[in-house]
């Protein structure tokens, strides 16, 4: 329904078909039936939603991570890229991996919306992507530390305080009830573009 439905506003009809142009048959296919999956064996349990919105958090983490290392200048990528094999290890193939995050995460979203009603202008995922693009900075400088090898204690104490505050960020957001807006929250939309 997502897919094909015309009833979502423009902006999200425009990232929907972007993202539809952007993935191959195969690649959507694969998303579908990884999602079919969560929905049987995740989401049909005691707290749905929470699995759900979980979910989510992780999906705008995986964006917020393969972006920022995309934006590495090529010697530290490369450098980044020869010390882990958990890193995609190409810049197209990031590309079309957060193309099928971002696709995935906007299907996941319209789900929510339709199953829970746990969607609305200014609520917690908007909170949860304001506090995701605040980690990013301090995800590239430490990316940048580590790869430098200038990890400090204090760096490190850092790093465990926005752990900390990270944690207790989504225990909170998973406990607001759907369709809940946060009316003081100003934010121009993230950029989303599909390459």
């Amino acid at each position: 329904m997502w897919a094909r439905g015309n009833d979502l506003p423009q902006h999200e009809r425009e990232l929907r078909d972007a993202l539809l142009r952007a993935l191959d048959t195969a690649a959507v296919t694969a998303i579908e039936q990884d999602l079919l999956r969560l929905e049987k064996e995740e989401f049909s349990g005691k707290y749905p939603l929470t699995a759900i919105r979980k979910e989510l958090m992780a999906s705008v983490d995986r964006r917020m991570l393969n972006t920022e290392i995309l934006r590495l200048p090529e010697d530290m990528k490369t450098n980044l890229r020869s010390q882990s094999a958990d890193v995609i290890q190409d810049d197209e193939q990031a590309r079309r991996y957060l193309a099928a995050n971002e696709l995935r995460l906007q299907v996941l979203r319209e789900y929510a919306a339709r199953r829970f009603g746990d969607k609305a202008a200014r609520d917690w995922f908007t909170v949860y992507e304001l506090a995701a693009r605040m980690k990013q900075r301090n995800a590239r400088a430490l990316i940048e530390r580590t790869l430098a090898g200038t990890v400090s204690d204090s760096s490190d104490m850092r790093q465990q305080a926005i752990s900390m505050v990270d944690s207790q960020l989504r225990m909170r957001l998973l406990q607001v009830p759907p369709g809940t807006e946060f009316p003081e929250i100003q934010t121009n939309p993230p950029s989303r573009s599909v390459h």
